[in-house]
């Protein structure tokens, strides 16, 4: 959970996920829409699949013992070299050696490691300085100091003249903290257009279709995704759904759903269908369920999914 977000943001995320699931097998045993569900809003939800994935695979092949090995902990879904260190020296009290962003953040300064963290050659010298400075004791305490150092006194704000370090530090002595580590330029995100078909069949129920494995909100549910330009009229044919079963329609305010490499204009088509409206449920290559939105029901629900049902909630 902590990849690519802020304990803050985690916390209570984490809490409920290990009420749930308190155990590998409770995870393991779990659908993949339990697992998602309750990592619904925040984000980057492979990292939700991946953890149910390994918790499987620990289940079925180390039967239900974290491996503790490197090269185990790596070939599990969502860990890499990093995660795996972090395990090793927290978990099972060996060396392993840790290079997130904090760490990053630390070592580009108080070396002055020019480039980019992504580049190839940074990251190689990134790897190299933090296995060097490892130590072969207390690994879980020296890991914890660096995170922790490099997310408040050595963070995106510098607290330099409160930092252990500073005596040491080059960037410091050569009065270029602010300048590691080094940016890489900023690319134009890029705009893509959608429609969402939010339909109901007066029953309160919204029609909801789950999303590939793989692509935007991979294995979610959500109110059907058309390209910009699919029509009513084409989307209701592509459902088999026949005129006189449609009740109204109302085009919702556009909004923006910001990714981490593109932004997606959504125009909401709001459908109400007649309460004996069908849907052919033979139509998709992907799941298909009507979700009553009064009933919490388990299932893992993209962050834009939630604001229509929401709205939608809101309306009736």
């Amino acid at each position: 959970m902590l990849q690519q977000t802020q304990a803050a943001t985690v916390i209570p995320y984490f809490e409920r996920m290990l009420a749930r699931f308190p155990d590998l097998p409770s995870l393991a045993d779990a659908t993949q829409d339990e697992v998602l569900a309750l990592w619904t809003g925040l984000g980057y939800y492979a990292r939700g699949r991946n953890l149910h994935r390994a918790a499987q695979i620990i289940v079925e092949q180390y039967n239900g013992h974290f491996p503790d090995q490197l090269s185990a902990l790596m070939d599990l879904p969502g860990v890499g070299q990093s995660t795996a260190g972090a395990i090793l020296a927290s978990g099972f009290d060996k060396r392993g050696v840790i290079n997130d962003a904090n760490v990053k953040r630390v070592l580009a300064r108080f070396h002055i490691v020019k480039g980019h963290v992504t580049t190839s050659k940074t990251s190689k010298q990134l790897w190299s300085l933090a296995d060097k400075h490892t130590p072969n004791k207390h690994f879980a305490n020296y890991n914890q100091a660096i995170m922790d150092l490099g997310a408040s006194l050595c963070g995106r704000k510098t607290l330099c003249q409160q930092c252990p370090l500073v005596t040491k530090c080059e960037a410091h002595k050569a009065d270029c903290v602010v300048n590691f580590p080094q940016k890489k330029k900023a690319k134009i995100k890029t705009t893509r257009q959608v429609r969402i078909f939010v339909i109901n069949n007066q029953l309160q129920q919204l029609y909801l279709e789950k999303q590939p494995a793989k692509g935007v909100w991979g294995g979610l549910w959500s109110p059907p995704i058309r390209p910009r330009n699919c029509t009513t009229t084409h989307f209701l044919d592509e459902l088999n759904v026949s005129p006189p079963e449609l009740v109204s329609q109302t085009i919702m305010p556009q909004f923006r759903h910001t990714f981490s490499h593109y932004h997606l204009e959504i125009e909401p088509v709001l459908i109400n269908l007649d309460q004996t409206g069908s849907i052919s449920e033979d139509r998709s290559e992907q799941p298909t369920t009507w979700y009553n939105v009064h009933n919490n029901s388990a299932l893992g629900l993209s962050a834009v999914a939630v604001k229509l049902i929401q709205q939608f909630k809101d309306s009736i």
